[in-house]
């Protein structure tokens, strides 16, 4: 630096004072802020979501010194996502991270034009977050739930258990938008097994009773609950229902036959978001969403509540156990 140079800056420095000495470290860039946005409530997904925060130290990150985080949960009222995404575009996360397509759709209408991160991702491209899965094209990726193929595997489980029974029940949130989709692939799982399907809308916490008597109403030989935060926030009420109802159901989620449910099969959610951990270091590191695919899962969960089953006078057939990853006794 020129003599001349260095005494215009030192002056320049000088004539700030204080106040520009601390104006000027307030500009120091912070840490990367994670923003994350889940339909469910913090306790119904605390075991899956943690395995976020374990693969991102596992990465080498550690929170505080390389990365903040902020959290908001719908605690099942997915009417809240919108405003919840609203909040957190206006503290300006880097990435933002959700639990599932109705929470990307909310994020992206609530201003959030940062990367975004799908844990459990369904249909995307029909969503309008992607324009294709191997190369998305704009600020949305992440991983599938394979829901395309669980309505058919949650019939073959039913049939298992009981042989020759098709009377099937399923339980719609229809202020979910993936709850079409989720009826629509029963729909067509039921009529390749030859089953008959009878669904009930139940799209908010109060009408859960009503449809489950329903459901049971019509004599149906087991009930399908699909993936939904709804659900999962009730489900020990559900659990319950049907018991007293006595009407098998066949669950997406572990955390359903943890609390009481008959069976379930289902992506593991732990895993999925241990993988979002993977893609959010790549964003940070500079990867583009619009270059990162969404994959599909590479793990599924079948829990089995023996305890249940007994409730019920059902015989699991030991096939079926021997297969389980968990069988809860």
């Amino acid at each position: 630096m020129r003599r001349r140079d260095f005494i215009s800056f030192t002056a320049a420095t000088l004539g700030l004072g204080w106040l520009g000495i601390i104006g000027a470290l307030a500009q120091v860039p912070t840490h990367p802020l994670i923003a994350v946005l889940l339909g469910g409530s913090q306790t119904t997904v605390e075991r899956w979501l943690g395995g976020f925060p374990e693969e991102l130290q596992t990465l080498g990150y550690v929170e505080h010194r390389d990365y903040e985080i902020k959290y908001r949960f719908a605690d099942g009222d997915l009417g809240r996502l919108p405003t919840l995404a609203t909040e957190l575009a206006a503290l300006k996360p880097d990435v933002v991270v959700v639990g599932n397509t109705v929470a990307a759709l909310a994020a992206k209408r609530g201003g959030l034009s940062v990367p975004i991160v799908i844990a459990a991702a369904t249909n995307p491209v029909d969503f309008g977050l992607a324009r294709n899965r191997a190369r998305p094209g704009g600020n949305v990726t992440g991983f599938l739930a394979g829901f395309e193929s669980l309505a058919g595997k949650q019939l073959e489980l039913g049939l298992q258990l009981l042989p020759g029974k098709k009377r099937v029940g399923m339980l719609v949130n229809n202020a979910n938008v993936t709850g079409e989709v989720h009826r629509n692939n029963a729909a067509t799982a039921a009529q390749t097994k030859a089953a008959d399907l009878t669904w009930v809308a139940a799209s908010t916490p109060t009408d859960i009773n009503t449809a489950i008597n329903e459901l049971a109403n019509s004599r149906i030989d087991y009930l399908i609950v699909p993936a939904d935060a709804m659900y999962l926030n009730e489900r020990r009420r559900i659990a319950e229902l049907v018991l007293s109802a006595r009407v098998p159901t066949v669950y997406a989620f572990r955390e359903h036959a943890e609390a009481g449910g008959l069976i379930s099969y289902g992506v593991d959610l732990r895993d999925q978001f241990r993988r979002a951990a993977r893609y959010v270091d790549r964003i940070l590191k500079g990867a583009k969403p619009s270059d990162l695919p969404f994959e599909q899962p590479t793990r599924f969960e079948l829990v089995i509540n023996v305890g249940t089953a007994k409730a019920l006078s059902l015989s699991v057939p030991p096939s079926l156990l021997a297969r389980a990853d968990e069988a809860i006794e």
